[in-house]
């Protein structure tokens, strides 16, 4: 029988708090291009 994934795996993923706006996405990577700093 082949096999059907149907959800993706549980990410875990840390990042320090001087950086802003870390929603994940669905693979659990950020868009870099909407990160920021917040210790300046």
């Amino acid at each position: 029988m082949p096999v059907i994934y149907t959800t993706l795996p549980e990410w875990l993923s840390a990042v320090r708090n001087i950086f802003g706006n870390t929603t994940p996405t669905l693979y659990g990577l950020w868009d870099i291009r909407y990160l920021y700093r917040t210790d300046q």
